[in-house]
C-alpha cells in the first residue's frame, strides 16, 4: 500500500522497474507489469497478513517487517527492501550454487498485467531471539526433575530460606511478594526456584524462569528489533517470575529501568516474584528505588551447610547411585568440602567413578586416592600421626594420655583435649571420626564442637593458645 500520492509517484520514479523485474523473477514468469495506487491507510506499511500468507504460506510464521520510521523518507519497507534482493538476485545469476527457491501464487491472487500486487520479501536481518522458560497449564517439560520440594535436603542454614518458599508456591502472590533469596554460589537457591515452579505448575499458572542475563540480552535486542512491546507483554502477562542471579543487572542502566517497571507491573497485579542472589540487596549496587523494592517483602539467606546436612546430602545421592558406602566414607567426604553443595556431590560422584574403575568396594583409602590429585586437604602438610601430636600436647601441658582420653572435664583437661582435636584436624589427613576414636572413642561432634571453640580462641587478640599451638608444632617439626 503506498499511503500518498507523493510516495506513489518517487517508488514509480525510482524503484518500479526493480519491483516489476523481482516480482517476475519470484514468480518464475517472463515479464510483470505493476500499477502502484495510493490508498490511505494507517497501518500500511507491510500488507494484511492474509495477503501476505496466500501469496507466501511458507512465510506466514515469520516475524512482520518493521514499520518504517517516519513518513519523510517516502519509501515505505516494502519498496526499499524488493530492489535490493532484486539486484541480489541478477548478481547471483552468475555463480548461484543453488536454485532460487520459486513461489507460486494462488490463482485468485496472481497479479494481473494492470492489477497490483503484494509481494512481502523476507526480513533482511535475524529476528530478535529469544529465553527464559515459560511453563503454561501444568507444563514442566523445562525442569529439572530432581529439584522438587521434595528432594531439597532441609538443615539449619536453609530451613527458613525452605519454608518461605514453600509458602509462596502455595500462595502465590500473597505469602511474600517479592521472595528475595540469596547465598553463596552451590547452596540451593537454583534447586529452590525450580521446586517453586514444579509447585505452582498444577495451578495452571503462567511461569516465567529466567536469569538476569538473559533478561539484559532481550532488552538489548528489543531495543534493536523495536520489539519493545512485545518484550513488556512477555514479561508482565506472567503469573510468577523467578529471576535468577539478579545482582548482575547492577550498573545496566537500561536494564535496571525495565526491570524496575516490570517489577511494579507485576507487582500491582499481584503476581508472584521470586529473585535470587549471592548476596542481599543492601550489598547490591542497585539504583536506590530498584533496592527498595528488592528489600520491599521477605529477604531469606541460605548459609553452608553444616556437617549433619552434608552428610544427609552424601547419604541421598550414595542411594541415587546405588552404591553401598559406608557412613565412614560420608563423613570423611563432608569434612572437604564446607561450602559448596555441588563440590560435595561431585567429591563423591568421583569416589564412586574412582572405585567402578578400579571394580573395589568404596572404603576410605581409596577415597583418598580418588581426591587427592584435586582435594588440597588431600596433601598432609606435615606426615605425623594422630598419636604423636596427642604425645606432643601431652608433653607441652604436662597431662598424661590417659587423662586427654578419659571422660574427665576439668578445665585444665578440657582445653589441652580440644588443642590436640583442633591439630589432629588441620594437621593431618584424618576423619573426624578417626579423631574422635583416638581420643576415647568420642564423636564426631565433639571433635567439631572442640575445634570450632579453639578456632574461636584464636581470633582474639593475644590469645596464649596461639602462642601453645604454634609451640607444640615446632616440637612436632623437630
Amino acid at each position: 500500500h503506498i499511503t500518498s500520492t507523493a510516495a506513489r509517484q518517487q517508488v514509480n520514479k525510482r524503484f518500479l522497474s526493480h519491483i516489476e523485474r523481482a516480482v517476475a523473477e519470484v514468480l518464475g514468469i517472463k515479464q510483470a507489469k505493476i500499477s502502484l495506487m495510493a490508498s490511505p491507510a494507517k497501518h500500511a506499511a507491510h500488507p494484511p497478513a492474509d495477503a501476505r500468507e496466500s501469496l507466501f504460506p511458507d512465510l506466514a510464521e515469520e516475524a512482520p517487517m518493521p514499520e518504517a520510521e517516519e513518513s519523510a523518507s517516502s519509501t515505505p519497507a516494502l519498496a526499499e527492501a524488493l530492489p535490493v534482493r532484486a539486484a541480489r538476485m541478477s548478481n547471483d545469476s552468475r555463480r548461484r550454487t543453488r536454485p532460487v527457491r520459486q513461489y507460486s501464487a494462488p490463482a485468485q491472487t496472481a497479479p494481473a498485467s494492470n492489477g497490483a500486487g503484494a509481494l512481502r520479501p523476507r526480513p533482511q536481518e535475524p529476528q530478535p531471539p529469544t529465553g527464559g522458560y515459560i511453563t503454561n497449564a501444568g507444563d514442566t517439560s523445562w525442569l529439572n526433575d530432581r529439584y522438587t520440594f521434595a528432594n531439597f535436603i532441609v538443615g539449619k542454614a536453609n530451613q527458613f530460606a525452605y519454608a518461605a518458599c514453600q509458602a509462596v508456591a502455595d500462595h502465590p502472590g500473597h505469602a511474600y511478594n517479592p521472595l528475595f533469596l540469596y547465598g553463596g554460589v552451590g547452596l540451593g537457591k537454583t534447586h529452590l526456584m525450580h521446586a517453586i515452579a514444579h509447585a505452582v505448575a498444577p495451578k495452571g499458572l503462567r511461569t516465567l524462569y529466567i536469569t538476569s542475563e538473559t533478561f539484559t540480552n532481550e532488552i538489548v535486542n528489543a531495543i534493536r528489533y523495536r520489539t519493545t512491546e512485545e518484550f513488556r507483554a512477555k514479561y508482565r502477562s506472567v503469573d510468577v517470575l523467578l529471576v535468577d542471579d539478579v545482582q548482575f543487572i547492577a550498573g545496566k542502566e537500561s536494564t535496571e529501568e525495565e526491570f524496575f517497571h516490570t517489577f511494579n507491573a507485576l507487582h500491582e497485579a499481584r503476581k508472584q516474584i521470586v529473585m535470587c542472589s549471592d548476596r542481599p540487596p543492601k550489598e547490591i549496587d542497585l539504583a536506590e528505588r530498584l533496592r527498595s523494592r528488592f528489600e520491599w517483602g521477605l529477604i531469606a539467606d541460605i548459609q553452608p551447610p553444616e556437617l549433619e546436612t552434608r552428610l544427609a546430602i552424601l547419604r541421598t545421592k550414595a542411594e541415587e547411585s546405588g552404591k553401598e558406602i559406608d557412613d565412614s566414607v560420608l563423613a570423611f567426604l563432608a569434612e572437604h568440602a564446607h561450602t559448596n553443595v555441588r563440590v560435595l556431590e561431585g567429591l563423591l560422584t568421583r569416589v564412586i567413578a574412582f572405585a567402578n574403575m578400579q571394580q573395589q568396594p568404596v572404603n576410605i583409602e581409596m577415597a583418598r586416592q580418588a581426591l587427592y590429585s584435586i582435594t588440597p586437604a588431600e596433601r598432609p602438610k606435615r606426615r605425623i600421626s594422630l598419636g604423636e601430636i596427642l604425645a606432643a600436647v601431652s608433653a607441652y601441658y604436662k597431662i598424661s594420655l590417659e587423662d586427654l582420653r578419659g571422660k574427665q572435664r576439668d578445665k585444665h583437661i578440657v582445653m589441652p583435649r580440644q588443642v590436640a582435636m583442633y591439630l589432629m584436624r588441620t594437621d593431618t589427613q584424618q576423619s573426624l571420626m578417626e579423631i574422635g576414636m583416638e581420643l576415647g572413642g568420642r564423636d564426631h561432634s565433639t571433635v567439631m564442637h572442640g575445634c570450632d571453640k579453639i578456632e574461636q580462641e584464636l581470633k582474639r587478640e593475644g590469645s596464649q593458645i596461639a602462642q601453645d599451638i604454634e609451640a607444640i608444632r615446632q616440637s612436632l617439626a623437630g
